[in-house]
């Protein structure tokens, strides 16, 4: 975790690629029959609606009375009787964990203990004390903005099948409503018309409604006409995870 400062985290892991999904996951497990990447809530062949799990599954049963027992993974984590299938080792502590367990803040890793306490502000002399508190919170900021825009890429809706690298990320609020941001990615190619019209589904705005919708960023309207692409380039859409208002007004 004390490397978060000098690596981008939010390209860690893989989307779940479960269509109704799409969670970025950082311990992603892949299908032993379809080969895609699913999240801890999608990876077995059921919850995904494994393609390939049908057409396996008579020869599979035909075949179970003839095997040994089946190999199992017990988990490591203190009175946690859970096992799981596939073996799921922390890259940090190298210990074995079960899916509910896996990720360090669920484990207490010994690992991650260590490297919050890298975080730390060390103590300097009484003269430097308040610049050292500047120093730290600046850094803090920092990781804190890449953390919100991890969370961000987890949650997000956004139309299926987008390479990362052409999704543009956003925050969406209704009418100035800031307690209710809503987590969204469109294709950087849509022009902002397209935007409106993908949030309006998504969303179930009236359709009475959906003609005068327009988009703003702070109190600037953002043209319909114009693609993300040449708003990030006009540095219009200067970042990542900006909050944008929807609005009829």
């Amino acid at each position: 975790m004390s490397d978060l400062n000098e690596k981008d985290v939010t390209k860690i892991g893989k989307h779940c690629s479960f269509e109704a999904c799409n969670r970025l996951d950082f311990l992603p497990v892949k299908c032993a029959l379809c080969h895609f990447n699913y999240c801890k809530e999608h990876y077995s062949f059921i919850s995904h609606k494994c393609a390939k799990y049908e057409e396996k599954n008579e020869q599979n049963l035909s075949k179970m009375s003839n095997l040994g027992p089946i190999n199992s993974y017990d988990c490591t984590f203190e009175n946690c009787t859970q096992r799981e299938m596939v073996e799921v080792v922390c890259e940090f502590c190298s210990k074995r964990f079960c899916m509910k367990h896996r990720l360090q803040i669920d484990h207490n890793c010994s690992k991650l203990e260590s490297n919050l306490t890298d975080l730390k502000p060390k103590e300097t002399k009484k003269e430097f004390k308040f610049e050292m508190k500047q120093n730290v919170s600046q850094k803090n900021a920092s990781l804190a903005a890449k953390l919100t825009l991890m969370k961000l890429k987890q949650t997000a809706v956004g139309p299926p099948g987008l390479p990362e690298q052409s999704k543009y990320f956003c925050f969406i609020i209704q009418d100035g409503n800031q307690t209710n941001k809503k987590p969204f990615y469109f294709s950087i190619k849509w022009p902002v018309g397209k935007c409106i019209e993908f949030l309006s589904d998504k969303l179930k705005i009236e359709r009475s409604k959906q003609n005068n919708l327009k988009l703003f960023l702070d109190s600037d309207h953002i043209p319909s006409s114009n693609t993300i692409e040449e708003l990030q380039k006009s540095s219009i859409l200067t970042n990542q995870g900006l909050t944008l208002n929807l609005t009829s007004s």
